[in-house]
């Protein structure tokens, strides 16, 4: 595997400048990207969904120890650099494209439909490497066999859309059966928050619902190239097998997103900014909820949430 020196000299000398706005910032030290193998507990028949490889260092130690990965990059400029830096790579699904769709709100659906019709359909035997449009070599076709169907996403996520693309994994029906994240900080702390603090929020809640999350390691600036402004964190998600409120789960997160614009004011009155209930209404979803009507958004804990959404548990 190249050098970080290297790296760096080789990308700048071909004039590669990270964009800002992609979030590009590349996780270049090899030893810390060793440890993200190790923790994401690979094994010889995994396959993995890398969002956003970058150079492709990561990607490398991926092929090395999983049976297949599909890397999914929206620059093509960085994806031909990744794939010229490591063209032996025979077990890799090389995606220019976004992990998001137009709106940011959900996951691309081509990118859905690839993987999901790789992963699962047993007739799909010709994966094609995109950088030379030869068939990957045959001990590879067996990918779709019917014990590899669970997924396993690691990456080193943009800043700028991680919170969509979290949600939106756990959201997916992605048969994914663990996440290992590189998040900014802030983002970690969010995801984690405590109720009653000021990180608290619906995407707390919503994520908590959906996957249980754990922050591993704080993860300083100097093991990216460029190095961002703040600190980083490596974190897992594991989704849960049976989401509360699968049936009405659209409508449980319309209901807690309109609720948290009015995050500082008391229960009662943001239910009564956000919804259509009127004030005996609100009073009795509180008390049979055993909420304060002086609680306020952020002071309220998933389980009390789920008892104060009207339409409950399906």
């Amino acid at each position: 595997m190249i050098t970080k020196s290297a790296l760096v000299d080789l990308l700048e000398r071909q004039g590669f400048r990270p964009h800002r706005s992609l979030g590009q910032n590349f996780l270049i030290d090899h030893n810390f990207l060793k440890f993200i193998v190790k923790t994401a507990q690979l094994a010889e028949k995994d396959v993995v969904l890398e969002i956003g490889p970058g150079p492709g260092l990561l990607t490398q130690l991926l092929a090395q120890h999983a049976r297949w990965v599909w890397a999914v990059e929206v620059d093509r400029k960085i994806l031909e650099f990744a794939q010229s830096l490591c063209p032996e790579l025979r077990n890799v699904r090389w995606i220019q494209d976004s992990i998001l769709d137009e709106h940011h709100t959900k996951l691309n659906p081509t990118v859905v439909n690839l993987i999901t019709r790789e992963l699962v359909n047993p007739s799909t035997r010709e994966l094609v490497n995109p950088s030379t449009r030869e068939l990957v070599n045959p001990s590879t076709r067996e990918l779709v066999n019917s014990s590899t169907r669970e997924l396993k996403v690691i990456s080193n996520l943009p800043y700028a859309t991680s919170a969509a693309i979290i949600l939106s994994l756990l959201e997916s029906n992605l048969p994914i059966k663990s996440m290992v994240l590189m998040v900014q900080w802030e983002m970690a702390e969010r995801l984690t928050a405590p109720v009653g603090t000021k990180a608290y929020n619906a995407l707390t809640i919503l994520t908590n619902l959906l996957g249980a999350i754990k922050i591993i390691r704080k993860v300083p600036p100097g093991v990216f190239y460029p190095p961002p402004a703040v600190h980083s964190a490596l974190i897992t998600i594991t989704p849960r097998p049976n989401p509360l409120l699968s049936a009405h789960y659209a409508l449980f997160k319309s209901f807690l997103q309109s609720v948290f614009r009015y995050r500082r004011k008391t229960i009662s009155r943001a239910l009564k900014e956000a919804t259509n209930w009127s004030t005996e209404e609100i009073t009795e979803r509180l008390n049979h909820s055993n909420i304060s009507p002086k609680k306020r958004p952020e002071e309220i804990t998933l389980s009390e949430w789920l008892k104060l959404f009207p339409r409950g548990k399906p």
